[in-house]
């Protein structure tokens, strides 16, 4: 388990195997609303929109607390659920399920004291509407809704009448919507009364626990994720406002932001000595001095993942493949540094990893029993680059698809200790 807390930003985070947990504290006090993505791995709109709560968003007033990746396995895999469907599971489930430590561990937060009111985000078929029109258009369709279970709470709550918030989210996303046909409207599932699967809900479990609950559902016929977040994020700010939560983001709400967003994918760092930035990175690097097991990653982005197999470790960001990294098997070793470098004929301090920006050439100097090798620079003369001017290596060896960044990787007594990243950068003038 991993507790972070940085006063000034007033937020958390609580990361187990099962899923992340973000709180975002405002100064003033109010109401607290829990944001749960991807409990279905194949509905990115969920889950990227919940991503981007926790990088992009801060809380004056009030709380949000968000779980980004509900079902870790299942979003890796692109998958509706690895185990089963984990949002039917909440009523009853077996002790042999592997999906019951997070089911566990949800139902402890929906009922958390400091809980006023939860969203579960999905990504629905079709489009809702209550007269059928063709199979994309009807009333058997979840898209584009604002879900409820009943229309009001049977226990007293602040925001006990469902139909009546519900009712209000759905008119604030019709006056920002895209397009004419992207209309959002309330479903009520009536799930006592039917006796559906419903009942095994998370919202159902919810609000049997006197905790306001609705899901959102944005329309998998979107042709894009980005739409669908644009409007999950939209029925977010709504919520916020109806409850009095007061907040702030650093960019401009439109299709094309979120569209920007949805493809950033920031860092990882591996084994505490290479750090890779995963925006451009290629779909296949070769000969990564990695162990030959148990390697540890640490994303910087939410939805951050990977798959290590024999040989290999998959990257991702969501569902998305983001590069294979093919092991070259090493012992792994903490370098001493931070070493010298002299970079275009200035002297610095380099850490391990790093990335620097370098517009002509560097010099790095390391003490005896150091050996550097950096990736595409070759020279025959020299079977050890320490001390000698690094010159721009051959493209076809660097980590990025724009052919700027490339590895410089140091060693001790043949042991690998860490990776400085060279970006070289086109001088202003040119």
């Amino acid at each position: 388990m991993r507790y972070f807390l940085l006063c000034f930003l007033f937020f958390s985070l609580y990361a187990d195997e099962n899923f992340d947990l973000y709180k975002l504290h405002g100064k003033e006090k109010g109401p607290t609303l829990l944001v749960f993505g991807g409990i279905h791995g194949n509905e990115p709109g969920g889950f990227f929109a919940a991503a981007i709560l926790t990088q992009h968003y801060k809380i004056t007033k009030g709380a949000l607390w968000i779980v980004p990746n509900t079902n870790k396995e299942s979003i890796i895999k692109n998958r509706r659920g690895s185990h089963g469907d984990l949002n039917r599971k909440f009523s009853s489930i077996l002790k042999s399920d592997k999906d019951i430590y997070i089911i566990k561990d949800i139902k402890s937060l929906i009922t958390d004291k400091e809980v006023d009111l939860v969203l579960n985000l999905h990504d629905g078929h079709g489009f809702f509407r209550q007269k059928y029109q063709n199979t994309i258009f009807n009333p058997g369709a979840w898209g584009q809704t604002c879900v409820i279970d009943q229309m009001e709470l049977d226990q007293n709550s602040s925001f006990a009448n469902l139909g009546c918030i519900a009712q209000q989210v759905s008119d604030k996303l019709n006056k920002h919507l895209l397009q004419d046909h992207h209309g959002f409207n309330v479903r009520n599932t009536k799930t006592k009364k039917r006796k559906s699967e419903m009942q095994h809900s998370l919202t159902y479990f919810a609000i049997n626990n006197s905790k306001p609950a609705f899901a959102i559902e944005t329309s998998k016929e979107l042709q894009t994720t980005a739409l669908k977040v644009y409007y999950q994020l939209r029925a977010i700010e709504a919520f916020m406002q109806i409850m009095g939560i007061s907040y702030q983001r650093d960019f401009e709400l439109d299709s094309q932001n979120v569209n920007n967003l949805t493809k950033k994918g920031g860092k990882v760092v591996i084994n505490s000595n290479i750090s890779l930035n995963l925006d451009n990175l290629r779909k296949y690097l070769s000969f990564i001095p990695l162990q030959s097991n148990k390697n540890e990653l640490y994303f910087s982005h939410p939805l951050g993942g990977a798959v290590e197999s024999n040989g290999f470790i998959d990257l991702y960001i969501g569902h998305k493949k983001i590069s294979r990294l093919k092991k070259a098997k090493f012992i792994i070793q903490k370098c001493e540094g931070p070493f010298e470098a002299i970079i275009d004929g200035k002297k610095k301090s380099i850490h391990l990893p790093s990335e620097v920006k370098i517009m002509d050439d560097i010099v790095f100097n390391a003490p005896r029993g150091y050996r550097l090798n950096v990736i595409g620079f070759t020279d025959s003369r020299y079977k050890n680059e320490l001390g000698i001017k690094i010159a721009r290596p051959l493209k076809r060896f660097s980590l990025d698809k724009q052919e700027n960044r490339f590895r410089a990787e140091f060693y001790k007594d043949n042991a690998f200790c860490g990776m400085v990243i060279l970006n070289y950068v086109a001088r202003k003038n040119e």
